[in-house]
Order: C-alpha cells, then structure tokens, then sequence
C-alpha cells in the first residue's frame, strides 16, 4: 500500500486514496490481533474456513519436511 500522501490534490484525489487503503486494510493486510486475519475474513465469517485452510497446509509441509530432532543432552 503506498504511504500517507503530505497532501491531497483535490476532494476527490483525497476520496480515492482513502477508498483504495479501505479497501486494502479489510481485505489484504492481515492483523496480528486477529489472528493474522483480514477484518473482512472475520466479518464475513471465514476465518475458520481459513484457519483450517492453514492447518492443513502445515500439516502438508511438516509431512514433507520433518524438523529434525535434536541430540539429547545437548
């Protein structure tokens, strides 16, 4: 998302910035005190759908891609 301008040309330069970061900071930018979430995720009610959605994809990778494990007493 492009930075605060210092100033707007016009009413309708300002609307149309305003409308554009809306619409990124609802539905792009995910929260960390919502989970890494959008608002419109949890508006709409998909975030578990998402969650789960997540869980899956971990799941997948960890399968694929074991974490080694560590010597003991080490």
């Amino acid at each position: 998302m492009a930075d605060f301008p210092e100033r707007f040309d016009s009413l309708a330069h300002a609307r149309e910035w305003f409308e554009a970061f809306v619409a990124y900071y609802n539905h792009e930018h995910r929260h960390s005190g919502i989970a890494w979430h959008t608002p419109a995720s949890i508006h709409f009610g998909t975030a578990d759908e998402v969650r789960d959605q997540r869980a899956a994809t971990l799941a997948q990778a960890y399968a694929h891609h074991p974490v080694p494990e560590r010597p003991s007493g080490h």
